[in-house]
């Protein structure tokens, strides 16, 4: 019988990979805004966009998570911790991406395999050791320990991780 790995659950956007920064210099190009990464102090984002922008994650196409890569940094601790961990890739994104978001990670990461994919946006839910995301919401309620990434978004809690 194998021995239990410890699971290591790490959200995707803006945890793993630039996110918000390229998705709102598109937002900027379709709604000639000027909306910089810094102004978005909360997590939820439409607050600070125009109101004609009803879903800015409509601007999430195919070619949008081509564009998008993996810092090298990420991708060295991920192999590291895919040595002696069980890593999930767990995200609260749209349902309607989570193709391209797995052709982002197989694309990215060598040892990346579909299931290790996990949609699901309470992430509270989903049972794993360690925790790794930019949204505080989602480090609150879980019973793994949790590491909360430092984004303009979460900066009133005084993080640098």
């Amino acid at each position: 019988m194998r021995e239990r790995r410890v699971v290591v659950a790490t959200d995707c956007d803006d945890t793993l990979y630039p996110f918000v920064q390229p998705l709102l210099k598109k937002y900027n190009l379709w709604y000639d805004d000027n909306i910089h990464f810094e102004d978005i102090t909360d997590w939820h984002i439409h607050q600070f966009l125009k109101p004609e922008c009803e879903n800015v994650f409509s601007l999430c196409t195919a070619g949008f998570f081509e564009s998008l890569h993996i810092p090298q940094e990420n991708k060295e601790w991920l192999e590291a911790l895919n040595m002696v961990a069980d890593i999930r890739f767990v995200t609260a994104g749209c349902s309607e991406t989570i193709l391209w978001r797995a052709e982002l990670l197989k694309r990215e990461l060598p040892f990346f395999e579909d299931y290790m994919l996990v949609k699901l946006s309470e992430k509270e839910l989903f049972k794993a050791d360690f925790l790794i995301d930019d949204n505080e919401e989602h480090t609150i309620n879980t019973d793994a320990l949790a590491f909360l990434i430092s984004k303009p978004w979460n900066d009133y809690l005084g993080v640098d991780f």
